[in-house]
């Protein structure tokens, strides 16, 4: 069973996709891979009298919205009655960001699971859009029109297992003419117009949830990838192993400062091929709290041992924290212009001062209501794109909140 429901003609499509826009929000944690954008064109204050452009139930799941100009790339899972069968389904939509209307949407079958929904965050590239759901089915569709360009199911192709908990959860990540995965033992690669595999690292293994990071090192594009073995560094374009830090506790996508990456709860610096820890602390999270570094200090969702769940203020030159604050059950956050775009598990959107000595916000609102008696939670992360920020549910609620002067 599949489909696409074309809401536009070809004409409408073209001229909508004409109207580019350097705000953008390609992929998972956003234009540079690290949860920060340069948009500077929002007002901060704009949440102190809240203007939603729009709401839409786009079915269960974790994945971020994804934006250029004026679509809206995100996933949902559905369960829908089809006579006397219930039918379940992964739905990849593209909406229109000033209305919410769907331009297209496909949808193909997909089994629930505890937390149901597509765990991944689609990455665009130029016209295509590629999508991961948790049973392995990796898209790659025409972003103009939905229409299928190639697909393959991991799992059917012995190309790597799913995390034994929750499947497929990283976002795939893009390297010239790659398609990138955490697979195996230290990653795999795809050709990204074919599907074709270009290198893997041997075993079939289950495939990590955080997230590949590319960035220049030894004058080489290199991939750092967390797998089953922990830290990998990669040659992006062959596979090489450059070095691996074997840890099997990392749990957030890696952040690149320069020579150093940053893990969440330890700071690593990289030198001829080799990994030294400059510290390491006792702050937990997940993948999809992975924190944000603005001038030499993270600011991290985590918990500490029997401690609530709270956002902290890290110095990543000593591990330790200058402030942390209560925000309840889950949540996540980006950054813009010095500013902090947090989403708590309830609904709340906060904007927050970048300030390292203690946490100031500078304007909020509860965009989603009624969270705790569906008994569902907000933990993706914000997206912020042209001057609107998109959040969603567990459960299935997107929200555009329009952050314009």
């Amino acid at each position: 069973m599949q489909k696409r429901t074309l809401l536009l003609t070809p004409v409408i499509l073209f001229l909508s996709f004409i109207v580019l826009n350097a705000a953008d929000w390609p992929c998972w944690r956003g234009p540079h891979g690290n949860g920060i954008t340069d948009e500077s064109n929002w007002n901060p204050k704009a949440l102190l009298n809240p203007e939603i452009l729009w709401r839409k139930n786009i079915g269960k799941g974790h994945g971020a919205a994804i934006i250029k100009a004026n679509h809206c790339y995100v996933t949902g899972w559905e369960s829908i009655k089809n006579g006397d069968k219930d039918v379940e389904q992964d739905n990849i939509f593209c909406l229109n960001t000033l209305t919410g209307k769907e331009v297209w949407r496909f949808t193909y079958p997909q089994k629930k699971i505890d937390w149901a929904g597509p765990r991944s965050t689609p990455v665009l590239d130029g016209d295509r859009l590629y999508s991961l759901s948790w049973q392995g089915d990796l898209y790659c569709l025409n972003a103009a029109t939905g229409k299928v360009v190639w697909h393959r199911n991991l799992l059917a192709d012995s190309l790597a297992e799913g995390n034994k908990d929750n499947g497929f959860c990283n976002s795939p990540a893009i390297e010239g003419e790659l398609l990138l995965l955490p697979a195996g033992n230290s990653g795999m690669a795809l050709n990204k117009k074919t599907g074709e595999l270009v290198w893997n690292s041997g075993l079939f293994e289950e495939c990590m949830v955080p997230t590949p990071v590319v960035f220049n090192y030894l004058g080489k594009r290199t991939a750092a990838m967390i797998t089953q073995n922990g830290l990998c560094l990669v040659e992006a374009l062959t596979g090489k192993l450059v070095y691996g830090y074997q840890d099997y506790s990392l749990m957030g996508d890696p952040v690149i400062i320069g020579s150093q990456i940053y893990l969440s709860e330890r700071m690593l610096n990289i030198t001829d091929n080799k990994a030294v820890s400059l510290w390491e602390n006792d702050l937990y999270n997940s993948p999809f709290q992975t924190g944000v570094v603005v001038d030499n200090y993270a600011y991290q969702y985590g918990w500490k041992g029997d401690q609530p769940m709270a956002l902290h203020c890290i110095d990543i030159k000593t591990g330790q924290a200058t402030w942390h604050q209560p925000m309840g059950e889950l949540g996540s956050l980006i950054s813009a212009n010095n500013k902090l775009i947090i989403i708590d598990g309830q609904g709340k959107l906060v904007i927050a001062e970048c300030n390292p000595t203690h946490y100031t916000e500078i304007s909020s609102a509860h965009i989603f209501t009624n969270l705790e008696k569906s008994k569902c939670y907000c933990l993706t992360a914000p997206t912020l794109a042209n001057s609107k920020i998109y959040i969603r549910s567990t459960d299935g609620d997107l929200a555009c909140v329009d952050v314009s002067f």
